[in-house]
């Protein structure tokens, strides 16, 4: 904060903002996401030129979903599907290249709030915090009643297994940074509902 607030003495306001902005990036709660890690619908924060910091989803279009969805079906009659796909492509590069050197951009670090919005429920905490899910989960070959998961808070790693007749399943082992990376390791990969 010293650094800072002599800078500010020095240079004037707006670039103290900046070293402002700029020490929030770095802290435990949030990070710079890379170019490959937008998707359609990933949740991040946007920082205007004041300094205030915006919730924010990535769409392809920038529109409501309902707007989206008739860009799309406009564009794919009219150029057919290796025109639309092509334009589609070129229009996420233009949007991230966009938001990414334009702006400032964070997203959150996963957190307890986070997954319980995912729908785990909180077991308790020992060195990691534990979830687990319960319903009828297709795991392919069985069928298993309880997930659990284990994460922790300080170096994001993850352990998710199926329990099944005593028996426990290992389904994934590896670092989740935020809440849209569980999101799509629930949906794509492991055929958990959210």
């Amino acid at each position: 904060m010293f650094r800072g607030y002599f800078i500010w003495c020095i240079k004037g306001l707006e670039i103290w903002k900046l070293l402002l902005i700029f020490d929030l990036m770095e802290n435990k709660e949030y990070y710079t996401p890379d170019l490959e890690d937008f998707f359609i619908g990933y949740e991040y924060e946007r920082c205007d030129k004041i300094g205030e910091w915006y919730k924010c989803k990535a769409q392809l279009y920038g529109l409501s979903d309902i707007q989206t969805l008739k860009n799309q079906t406009d564009l794919y009659n009219k150029y057919g599907k290796e025109g639309f796909e092509a334009m589609v492509e070129k229009q996420k590069k233009d949007k991230k290249d966009f938001l990414l050197y334009s702006e400032r951009l964070r997203t959150p670090y996963l957190c307890k709030e986070s997954i319980e919005e995912l729908g785990w429920e909180y077991t308790g905490k020992s060195i990691d915090i534990w979830f687990k899910k319960e319903g009828v989960f297709d795991m392919g070959n069985f069928t298993a009643y309880k997930i659990v998961m284990h994460y922790g808070l300080e170096d994001h790693r993850m352990f998710i297994y199926a329990e099944d007749q005593g028996s426990e399943y290992d389904l994934f082992k590896g670092v989740v940074k935020s809440k849209n990376e569980l999101k799509k390791l629930m949906k794509d990969y492991l055929n958990i509902p959210i």
